[in-house]
């Protein structure tokens, strides 16, 4: 938590403010297959400074969300005021506990976090995300590829395989990178819908959950 909390500043809002323009209407393999699978309402999880929420709710879908950072959660209300979406709809939450009553939403968004947890709390932070979504609900999620400073950035390796960054500029920073196999293999048993690699390596695939 300290360590997105110092990522996500707050007197960085106005650097924030500048990059969320470009997010509003953007349609991508998100947005399409929520479309196309009948998703109004959307939990985006792990919100960041609310891009994700932006590109849900200028596609038309009525967006909530999260975050384990006050900070960010603050972030998100302040710049999403401005297109009209309302503070009270984002709380501070953990994926492996939001808080939020059973089969809430049509579908949930996480974008580039669950490969910021440890192995064990991925299979809660997935049990969570399927509890708060209705039977036969979408969930979206993206997975960042292993670049070269992810290796050369001081770092231990914890005996699950995530790496725990000692380096000043990612101190506490856990990562764990996820082959396309990995993938496969965290989510064996739950129907995969769309599958998407991007230019710069980031996998992003569609599922849906089943009872």
């Amino acid at each position: 938590m300290e360590y997105w909390d110092a990522v996500w500043d707050k007197n960085d809002i106005e650097e924030y403010r500048k990059y969320i323009k470009g997010y509003e209407n953007i349609q991508n393999v998100m947005t399409r297959e929520f479309k196309k699978h009948g998703c109004h309402t959307v939990c985006d999880a792990a919100c960041g400074f609310g891009a994700n929420s932006l590109i849900l709710q200028s596609n038309g879908f009525d967006v909530f969300g999260f975050d384990i950072s006050e900070n960010s959660v603050w972030i998100t209300k302040e710049l999403l005021a401005a297109y009209g979406i309302e503070g009270d709809r984002f709380k501070t939450a953990s994926l492996s506990d939001t808080g939020y009553p059973d089969h809430l939403f049509d579908a949930v968004a996480v974008r580039a976090a669950l490969d910021h947890l440890r192995v064990e709390e991925f299979g809660r932070a997935l049990r969570e995300l399927q509890r708060i979504t209705k039977v036969n609900g979408l969930l979206y999620a993206s997975f960042d590829p292993l670049e070269l400073d992810d290796l050369e950035l001081k770092h231990i390796v914890l005996d699950d395989g995530t790496f725990l960054y000692t380096d000043e500029s990612r101190n506490g920073l856990l990562f764990r990178h996820y082959t396309d196999e990995d993938i496969e293999k965290a989510f064996c048993g739950y129907e995969i819908l769309a599958k998407e690699t991007d230019g710069r390596g980031n996998r992003h695939l569609v599922i849906r959950f089943r009872a």
